[in-house]
């Protein structure tokens, strides 16, 4: 490392759950959010607005609620099942004493925005295996941009959450997933700064399994 990044690693004497440090961008890098040591600050706003009886929690930029003593952010949101929906959107401003400064963000969005996704996409297909039976795919199941594949990573946490049937069971013809053993087509639909994303998957209401996960 050079004396800089030696002065700021050594500078987070407790250390981050979950945290890689970027040599490239200066950053750490924690999941859903990097974190620029010399700002203690995120460089992208947190999903989660706060609680409103707690001003702290309203800082949408701090480290788990300036208080880093007795809590931790191993992925950088402050709820541990909430995903930020629009990293991409956001990694335009970070907070530096009060103020906005896009300067020092901008050389840095490009690199973190490439690799957030590729980094990403990996974890993505893994967790697309797990949650899937495996019996093929009929779509596009990588995804285009940082939006896309959060919003993937989101319905893959907890499918049917906010889903709606979109083919019932007397319309499920394709062999793999046969409407005569409980397979029906479902609809997430994940809203961010850049509009919506429609993802489909197929759902087993006997046995609870999932399968073809993709966007449409």
């Amino acid at each position: 490392m050079s004396a800089s990044e030696d002065i700021a690693v050594a500078g987070q004497l407790l250390g981050y759950a979950g945290y890689y440090y970027d040599r490239e961008t200066k950053l750490y890098y924690l999941q859903a959010r990097y974190y620029d040591p010399e700002t203690a600050r995120f460089i992208s706003r947190d999903p989660d607005p706060g609680d409103k009886d707690d001003p702290i929690t309203q800082n949408a930029y701090t480290y788990a609620n300036d208080n880093p003593v007795m809590l931790v952010d191993p992925d950088g949101n402050r709820g541990l099942t909430t995903l930020y929906r629009t990293v991409a959107g956001a990694l335009t401003y970070v907070i530096v004493s009060g103020a906005v400064a896009k300067s020092l963000v901008k050389k840095a969005v490009g690199k973190v925005a490439k690799k957030v996704l590729r980094k990403g996409t990996g974890n993505l297909n893994s967790l697309l295996k797990k949650k899937s039976l495996g019996r093929g795919s009929t779509g596009r199941i990588t995804p285009n941009s940082l939006e896309e594949q959060l919003a993937m990573k989101e319905v893959l946490s907890n499918p049917l959450a906010g889903a709606r049937e979109v083919v019932p069971r007397s319309k499920m013809n394709d062999k793999r997933w046969p409407g005569s053993e409980g397979w029906v087509k479902m609809q997430r639909i994940i809203k961010t700064s850049k509009g919506n994303i429609n993802i489909h998957f197929n759902y087993n209401i006997k046995t609870g399994k999932f399968d073809d996960f993709k966007f449409k």
